[in-house]
């Protein structure tokens, strides 16, 4: 095995096609026996359809940004994706973590790095 000291740069439209927003995908909060208590989110995901790859991919983010509410359908791109790919018991798939989910702008030219100056709304606990 060998490791890549550089970080790769993702094309997003060239590896995914568009993304759009399905919703919430799961969040995790760790479980502590003793207690019977659930902590805080410490994994939260959401899930993407992905035009080229046909089929929803799930984008981890982290649980420190707040809940993303985009209606259904859409179009967002991810801001430094980092995919890796896995072959677990024969299943083979895409991890994705990103820095964040973005609405894209109409008109604006599709970067992997792109910042959307439109925050998502804002979902209190």
């Amino acid at each position: 095995m060998f490791k890549i000291k550089e970080e790769l740069v993702v094309d997003v439209e060239g590896t995914f096609g568009s993304l759009k927003f399905i919703g919430l995908g799961q969040e995790r909060r760790p479980y502590d026996e003793k207690t019977g208590e659930y902590g805080d989110v410490n994994r939260r995901t959401y899930d993407l359809i992905s035009s080229k790859l046909k089929r929803v991919v799930e984008v981890h983010v982290s649980p420190e940004l707040p809940i993303l509410e985009f209606p259904f359908e859409t179009e967002v791109t991810v801001t430094k994706p980092d995919v890796r790919g896995y072959n677990v018991s024969g299943r083979q798939g895409l991890s994705i973590k990103a820095e964040n989910i973005v609405l894209l702008e109409k008109g604006a030219p599709k970067q992997e790095n792109q910042r959307s100056p439109q925050q998502p709304e804002v979902k209190n606990k």
